[in-house]
């Protein structure tokens, strides 16, 4: 038992260059740096000199807690397809501030290449990491890769030109990026596109639960993630996944929540209470190269859902997303399903005060089994599509699909194109189709009928409020209070001296 009279011993500031390390960018300081983490005690300071680079050409692993401070100063791993810094369980509770991790190089895929790999077990996962003001750059693969870790906190981290992923989880709980930004990435061809992860949530494919859990209670707070080739926010199967006032431009997917397979390989696993809040979502281009801005996908197939997947859009706004083309520049979206916002095989979703502009075919696109979905307060500007005529504010584009219409609105703006704010409700087919109107609705910029598809007759139209009442939804910080809560956080956590 510690004796609560007994002053702790207090940390030991260990100055790498002292210990030996040139930091120059040219000698190999990988055994000075290793040296002076084995000599240090769990809790220690390890101080780079600043505007120092300090070559590695191995990685370097980690089983104990130190604090590496190094405003202004790199890493730098010259190895290819490698580590930079593995931090294994016993190093829960490492602090690393300031520092530059660069790698060898980030326009071609190493699947090993990542800055820093932290890592647990299923038996003991790793606990407590802090990031402040550090900045991955030039990886093979990412930046950040964490598995079996929980309480993950990162402030301020810049991750750019990447190969992969940014700031990639796997079976991860409890995780917090504040203000990140992720920028750059290059992708790996795969299925004709180019395929790469912003910040990404998901769980190791082909083993069960238990031994990979979805990744749980993980926030994205404000930053910027621009130039992501696939999905700029991601998770496979993730619960509890929340993005927060994040800005996302020319990135072909905004938010992408989609399943994670069981060990056969089978879509088993849906994304669970997801969270997309105030997000700014922007292709930045007019060609509709982009696919839609938010995906909402759960787990099965069209008549055999497995797992609905459930969540709530809240605010923000989407612009110039929508069909997409792939990297063979073929379309996209062959079935024109796509929209601002897609979902399919999903439960009670909300879409609520959200703004939507040039995306194409549609606004929010129901394409299938979608149960219970709430659309109020929606404003739509352009459906537009070069072939495809009947553009719509909202789409049921296939069976199985009920919703209630709360307030929406389709504004004729300046988009050009052969198709533009032709409808604004299209329902294609009527098979297990309902919808309940419980708002005021102003599609009075359509150009064709307000309602289009098959026979109305065989839609169920609820008019009373009483019958469809709009779910409670949760509370979520406006976009001040984010941006606050950033600044109280930094303030909280000055550069050490």
């Amino acid at each position: 038992m510690v004796d609560p009279g007994k002053a702790r011993p207090r940390a030991r500031r260990w100055d790498v260059v002292a210990e030996g390390a040139a930091g120059n960018g040219v000698d190999d300081d990988t055994e000075t740096l290793a040296g002076v983490f084995d000599k240090a005690a769990a809790g220690d300071e390890i101080w780079y000199t600043p505007d120092r680079a300090f070559k590695l050409t191995a990685p370097i692993t980690l089983n104990k807690p130190l604090r590496h401070l190094g405003y202004g100063a790199e890493l730098v791993q010259t190895a290819s397809d490698t580590t930079g810094i593995r931090l294994e369980g016993g190093a829960s509770g490492t602090v690393v501030a300031g520092l530059t991790f660069r790698g060898p190089q980030g326009t071609t895929y190493e699947p090993n290449g990542r800055a820093l790999h932290v890592t647990g077990t299923p038996e003991r996962w790793f606990e407590n990491l802090f990031l402040h003001d550090v900045t991955f750059r030039d990886w093979g693969y990412g930046g950040l890769y964490a598995r079996w870790a929980r309480h993950l906190v990162t402030l301020d981290v810049v991750v750019e030109d990447v190969q992969y992923a940014g700031l990639d989880h796997f079976s991860c709980a409890d995780v917090h990026h504040w203000n990140p930004t992720v920028r750059r990435l290059t992708g790996i061809p795969k299925n004709g596109f180019m395929q790469s992860y912003g910040i990404a949530f998901n769980r190791w494919r082909l083993t069960n639960l238990t031994e990979d859990p979805r990744c749980d209670n993980c926030w994205v707070w404000g930053g910027e993630i621009d130039s992501v080739p696939w999905e700029a926010i991601d998770t496979h199967g993730g619960a509890r996944i929340h993005a927060l006032g994040t800005r996302i431009t020319n990135s072909y997917h905004g938010f992408a929540a989609v399943p994670s397979p069981d060990p056969q390989g089978v879509d088993t696993y849906a994304p669970l209470d997801i969270l997309a809040a105030h997000l700014d979502i922007d292709g930045e281009v007019d060609d509709g190269s982009k696919g839609s801005g938010i995906r909402i996908v759960g787990a099965g197939r069209r008549d055999n859902t497995v797992e609905r997947s459930t969540g709530h859009i809240i605010g923000g706004s989407i612009a110039r997303m929508g069909s997409g083309i792939d990297a063979l520049g073929r379309p996209g979206d062959r079935n024109t399903t796509a929209g601002g916002v897609q979902l399919y095989l999903t439960r009670g979703v909300t879409v609520t005060g959200t703004h939507i502009k040039e995306c194409r075919p549609f606004g929010v696109s129901l394409w299938y089994d979608n149960s219970g979905v709430l659309l109020d307060d929606i404003t739509v500007v352009d459906p537009w599509h070069p072939e495809f005529p009947p553009v719509a504010a909202v789409a049921s584009r296939d069976t199985g699909n009920s919703w209630t219409l709360g307030s929406v609105r389709l504004k004729r703006g300046t988009k050009q194109a052969a198709y533009v704010c032709r409808v604004g409700q299209y329902v294609s087919k009527n098979d297990r189709t309902a919808w309940f109107r419980i708002g005021t609705d102003d599609f009075s910029a359509a150009t064709d009928q307000a309602f289009r598809g098959g026979a109305a007759s065989q839609v169920k139209i609820g008019t009373t409020q009483q019958q469809h009442v709009k779910p409670a939804l949760p509370r979520v910080p406006t976009p001040a209070e984010i941006n606050q809560r950033i600044t109280d956080l930094r303030a909280s956590q000055p550069p050490p001296r």
